[in-house]
């Protein structure tokens, strides 16, 4: 896939240093071919295949309520979800409510709905995992404290089936010659930042655009965007000239 409105079925990893999955609201680290580790909860390659495929149906779908589904759940296992979600942690919480339920028919797919609405109903208490600063001081003092020289800067699409497409903005170094990760712009994020504004670009576009072009004006160093208007991932990369 190479535009448009859905993510990737797979994560592309850009270096090293990202090679984790980018699943839930967290990054889960040590994502092989086979599994993946998230403490006590392991998922399974075709498990994953499955929360993908629920990608393809969420731009469509309208929110349903699943208190049937969430009533039917054990006590414990409620606490244990709303726990989950009181932390931001997305992923883990749609983990135990699919193991909870399976057995009586709920799917991954009922599990991230019923999961989506503990997130409505517990609110303003549920603890947000924090937005990367995508400010010029906060992501210069980032490139300043990269091993190498920064020679570029550049803006990648990415995406998962929780978040959708997002933008990575990645600082590209010398010496050693790699790349450094400077922030993820996640859709939310930038609606927040560009409140009143009016532009028809994905959000996350316009957020790491600004934000890249500046870092790049400040270490005097070119700015690389390869698809600003439309969703890639398989865009172009900056090469050195």
């Amino acid at each position: 896939m190479t535009s448009g409105h859905l993510p990737p079925p797979r994560t592309r990893f850009h270096t090293p240093a990202q090679e984790r999955f980018h699943f839930g609201l967290r990054t889960i680290p040590g994502f092989t071919e086979h599994s993946m580790d998230f403490g006590p909860v392991v998922v399974s390659a075709d498990e994953v295949d499955v929360f993908w495929s629920y990608s393809d149906q969420s731009a469509e779908r309208t929110a349903s309520p699943m208190t049937a589904r969430w009533d039917g759940l054990p006590a414990g296992i409620h606490n244990q979800v709303d726990g989950y979600v009181l932390q931001d942690r997305f992923l883990p919480a749609v983990k135990v409510v699919w193991e909870g339920g399976r057995a009586e028919g709920l799917d991954l797919n009922d599990a991230q709905r019923v999961v989506s609405d503990r997130y409505e109903a517990l609110g303003d208490r549920v603890v947000r995992t924090p937005d990367d600063p995508v400010d010029l001081d906060s992501l210069a003092a980032r490139a300043a404290g990269f091993p190498g020289r920064v020679v570029a800067v550049e803006a990648v699409w990415d995406g998962d089936a929780v978040h959708d497409w997002f933008v990575l903005l990645l600082a590209i170094l010398d010496d050693p010659c790699d790349e450094a990760h400077l922030a993820t712009v996640y859709r939310g994020a930038a609606v927040r930042l560009l409140v009143g504004a009016e532009d028809h670009r994905h959000p996350s576009a316009v957020v790491a655009a600004d934000a890249g072009r500046a870092l790049a004006a400040h270490l005097s160093v070119p700015f690389h965007f390869a698809s600003p208007e439309v969703p890639d991932d398989e865009a172009p990369r900056w090469r050195a000239p």
